[in-house]
C-alpha cells in the first residue's frame, strides 16, 4: 500500500471514532460530548479526553506497525541485502539476482538454523552446464602461501621441492572435515590441484580389495559428505602417463567402482616410465588439465573444474579425503590447492 494512501486510511478511521468540539483551551472532547457545546454550556471531561488521545497515539502506532513497517522493512532488506547481519540473504545467488553487478567478496547470508553467517560469495565463477554463477566458498587452501597450514590434524606438511600436503599415517585414508556453517546445498563446485610422489595405482574397480568407499579405494584424494558417506569426487594419480593405468587413458578396459562413477580426475604427473618411489614430480601437477599427453590426453577433458549435483540437499560439512593403501615410502598423492564452493 503506498504511504499516502495509508495515511488517508489512519486518520480517517481516527477521524471517525473522535468528535473535535468546541472545549476551553483547544481540549479534545470524548465522542459523547455535544458536538455544538460551547465552553459556557459545559465543561469537558479531561479524563475521557486524555484516553481517547491515548487510543488515538496507539491507533497510529498500530497502523504503521502493521502497513508501513514491513513494507519499509521489506525495502530496506532489498536494498542493502546481505551487506549486514540485519538484512542477510538466502544465498549468494539471491544477492546476485536482486543486483547483479554486485562483486565477488564477503555477504551476510541465512543459514539451515535461522542464523546469519558472513561467507564469501564467488559472483564471477561459472560453474556446471548452465554457467550458474553466485557460489558460496567454503574452502581456499592454496599451499604455496607460506602463512597456510594443512587442514586438520591427519596431514603434514611438505615443502620441498613444493609445499604440499601428505597423509601422515600409513595404508589409509587420512582426513579433514571442511566447515560449511551449516549452509543447506545441493550443488557442489570446485578444484584440486596435487602432486604425485612415487607410483599410484588409480582408481578400484568393483570386486577388488579395499574398493569401499570407507576404504582407500585410490591412490589420490576423495571427496564425500553425509554418514554414511557419499561420494562427491575422486581425484586419483597413476604411475606414469605411458602406462594404461587411469580409467580415462585410451585402451584403458576396466571401470572405477561403481559409486564413483564418471565422477573422477584421474592423471599422471611422469612422462617416460621411470618413476623413483620418493620422487616428487613436480613438472606435472595434477589434474589441472594440462600436460595429458599420448593415451593420457582424454584425461584433461575436464580438468581442473569439476561439478556435481547432489542427489539431495544436506547441510552436512564435506570430508576431504587423502588416500593409499600403500606404505608413504613407496607410493604417495598430496595436494596443495582445495577451492570448494556450494549452492
Amino acid at each position: 500500500m503506498k504511504l499516502a494512501a495509508l495515511s488517508v486510511v489512519i486518520w480517517g478511521s481516527l477521524l471517525h471514532a473522535v468528535v473535535q468540539c468546541e472545549c476551553p483551551e483547544g481540549r479534545i472532547c470524548p465522542a459523547s460530548y455535544p458536538a455544538k457545546s460551547t465552553p459556557s454550556s459545559g465543561t469537558c471531561d479531561d479524563a475521557d479526553g486524555e484516553e481517547i488521545r491515548a487510543q488515538i497515539r496507539r491507533g497510529v502506532a498500530d497502523a504503521i506497525e502493521a502497513g508501513v513497517a514491513p513494507r519499509l522493512n521489506s525495502i530496506l532488506r532489498l536494498r542493502h541485502l546481505g551487506q549486514n547481519s540485519r538484512f542477510p540473504a538466502n544465498s549468494c545467488l539471491e544477492i546476485l539476482q536482486e543486483h547483479p553487478n554486485s562483486p565477488s567478496g564477503e555477504y551476510w547470508i541465512t543459514n539451515s538454523a535461522g542464523n546469519a553467517i558472513s561467507v564469501y560469495c564467488d559472483m564471477t565463477l561459472e560453474c556446471g552446464s548452465n554457467n550458474v554463477t553466485g557460489w558460496i566458498r567454503v574452502a581456499n587452501i592454496n599451499m604455496s602461501d607460506t602463512d597456510q597450514q594443512c587442514p586438520g590434524t591427519e596431514f603434514v606438511l611438505r615443502e620441498s621441492p613444493v609445499r604440499v600436503c601428505e597423509r601422515s599415517l600409513e595404508y589409509s585414508c587420512n582426513s579433514a572435515f571442511l566447515d560449511v556453517q551449516g549452509i543447506t546445498y545441493s550443488q557442489v563446485c570446485g578444484r584440486i590441484i596435487g602432486y604425485q610422489i612415487g607410483t599410484g595405482d588409480g582408481i578400484k574397480s568393483d570386486g577388488d580389495s579395499r574398493s569401499g568407499i570407507n576404504d582407500p579405494y585410490l591412490d589420490g584424494v576423495s571427496l564425500t559428505y553425509g554418514s554414511p558417506r557419499q561420494h562427491i569426487w575422486s581425484f586419483a594419480s597413476y604411475t606414469s602417463e605411458v602406462y594404461q593405468g587411469c580409467p580415462c587413458y585410451v585402451g584403458h578396459t576396466s571401470v572405477p567402482v561403481s559409486f564413483v562413477g564418471n565422477d573422477y580426475f584421474c592423471e599422471s604427473g611422469e612422462h617416460d616410465g621411470v618413476v623413483s618411489s620418493t620422487t616428487l614430480f613436480e613438472d606435472d601437477p595434477l589434474w589441472d588439465g594440462q600436460d595429458c599427453r599420448g593415451i593420457e590426453a582424454p584425461c584433461c577433458n575436464g580438468p581442473p573444474w569439476f561439478h556435481k549435483i547432489l542427489s539431495s540437499t544436506t547441510t552436512s560439512n564435506i570430508e576431504l579425503r587423502l588416500c593409499s593403501d600403500q606404505e608413504r615410502a613407496d607410493e604417495e598423492v598430496s595436494f596443495q590447492i582445495v577451492e570448494l564452493y556450494v549452492q
